[in-house]
């Protein structure tokens, strides 16, 4: 394979082509997972997915209170392609490998038994992950390259074998020993593979230990205010699991399935922003160009496809869970709608960041993260105490609502004024919404109930392709009255 070339801008066909490679490469990663979910319930019991959501959210802690930036330095900064620069940002990845190893081995014993009931395969479970966590520190920064110059293609084919090579050893595991032995042997399985195959597999210059002072400098200036940001966001993103951790560990596997498959959408745009937007506006702020119109247009398209992707999410959901897993894990049905409400607001707070970033704004884009944490450190032990998982959710959805007001705030000031066509973008999407409770409303009406696996495939059928219509026809709309931004024949921006 060729190495991708830097280029100074980037035209908005590749972008779309960049953007439907994210789309099916996403289709295909949920294909696998999701399928792999399905068998892996039923192998094993929700108390296995719940010592390993736990495991999971000790160790994003720790990734993310390390996080020094490296990758956006890397997309961001105008030496993002020399040698120096990249081998004294493996460097310091690989340093920082080692400590993050170090510390899941010295957090393994209070995290097993923080909890009033002790959790005592955390002992050997946390040292293992950490043990990826510094494999993954001497991974190549050749993937940030092409994230830098958005070879999606190489970078989506790449990600997709590591997936597949996961999922493979956990279902053949899972067969043989059905216990959480066989998720952590996937995440082994998969940080090993990820490491050796980025060197190996992917073009570009290869990394050696180097300290070039000036790029140390440069990396550090990020690393403050990423620290910040992604530290903010760990709070914001695990607390909730945190806390149903402490009631059950049965619990929190539950609420762990509702939470992945209304994150569906929101890993998938957010894939589109971190990997897509914010290189591409990166080139066009170091290449010197306007930038307000681009973004203005792209953010139009990223409120369509919020809406089309939480409306499918938050009307498929229930019914996919009643149709597909077991009783075990039916409550998990009941907190996606509400979980929906805040992926919106996530979703459409993305592409602002990818903006925040790309402009070089740190700052701003911590304070936004910060603002959630705040409301969330408040609002999710009042309404856990009120009404149990349904008052923490509706802390979550006013978390994220906040927090997207502040992004909205930020960006205002700078000329970039988005809230009146989010505003539209919500009521449509609630539209859509409310159209498809009435649809599945009138065939409970004509379906006995007592048909439970029937009643939930006809309402899942008849919700995907009422969304799925619903939304071609405001896109056709949209395009029609000039709403929605036409990029066909488009030449380099």
């Amino acid at each position: 394979m060729d190495s991708p070339k830097p280029t100074r801008t980037t035209s908005r066909r590749t972008l779309i082509g960049g953007g439907a490679v994210l789309i099916l490469g996403f289709g295909f990663d949920q294909i696998i997972r999701f399928g792999s979910n399905v068998i892996l319930a039923r192998l094993l019991d929700p108390h296995s997915f719940g010592v390993l959501a736990l495991c999971m959210i000790f160790m994003v802690g720790l990734n993310l209170f390390s996080d020094l930036g490296l990758r956006t330095a890397i997309i961001q900064s105008k030496r993002g392609d020399e040698p120096a620069f990249l081998n004294t940002a493996w460097t310091i990845q690989v340093v920082r490998g080692f400590i993050l190893w170090f510390a899941a081995c010295g957090l393994a014993y209070p995290a097993a038994y923080w909890r009033e009931k002790p959790e005592t395969q955390l002992l050997w479970i946390l040292p293992t992950i950490g043990f990826v966590a510094m494999f993954d520190g001497f991974m190549s920064t050749k993937i940030f390259t092409l994230h830098r110059h958005m070879g999606q293609l190489r970078s989506v084919k790449f990600d997709l074998t590591c997936q597949a090579f996961a999922v493979a050893v956990q279902l053949i595991w899972a067969f043989f020993d059905r216990s959480v032995n066989a998720l952590v042997a996937g995440i082994l399985a998969s940080g090993t593979f990820r490491c050796f195959g980025s060197h190996l597999f992917l073009d570009g210059e290869r990394n050696r230990f180097q300290w070039d002072k000036s790029a140390a400098k440069e990396l550090a200036h990020f690393a403050g205010w990423i620290y910040v940001s992604t530290a903010c966001w760990f709070l914001a993103a695990q607390t909730d699991k945190l806390v149903m951790g402490i009631r059950s560990l049965a619990a929190l596997g539950v609420y762990n399935f509702a939470v992945q498959l209304v994150q569906m959408p929101v890993t998938l745009c957010g894939a589109i922003s971190n990997r897509l937007l914010f290189p591409y506006y990166a080139q066009l702020v170091n290449g010197g160009k306007e930038l307000r119109e681009h973004f203005l247009n792209t953010h139009k398209m990223a409120g369509f496809l919020t809406g089309f992707f939480v409306t499918g999410a938050a009307s498929a959901g229930p019914s996919l869970v009643r149709l597909i897993y077991d009783d075990r894990y039916q409550e998990a049905g009941l907190f996606i709608p509400m979980l929906a409400i805040g992926a919106f607001f996530q979703i459409l707070d993305a592409n602002g960041g990818a903006l925040l970033n790309a402009k070089g704004w740190l700052k701003a884009y911590a304070l936004s993260h910060f603002t959630k944490v705040v409301i969330l450190a408040v609002g999710i032990p009042i309404g856990f105490a009120e009404n149990g998982t349904n008052g923490m959710i509706v802390a979550i959805i006013i978390g994220d609502l906040v927090r997207y007001f502040v992004t909205c705030i930020l960006l205002d000031r700078s000329g970039y004024r988005i809230f009146r066509t989010d505003v539209w973008w919500v009521l449509l999407a609630g539209g859509v919404y409310a159209m498809t409770i009435l649809m599945a409303v009138g065939l409970r009406e004509v379906i006995d109930p007592e048909h439970k696996k029937t009643l939930a495939a006809l309402i899942l059928a008849t919700n995907v392709f009422g969304v799925c219509g619903m939304w071609l026809a405001i896109y056709l709309v949209g395009r029609k009255i000039g709403w929605l931004p036409h990029y066909r024949n488009t030449k380099d921006t």
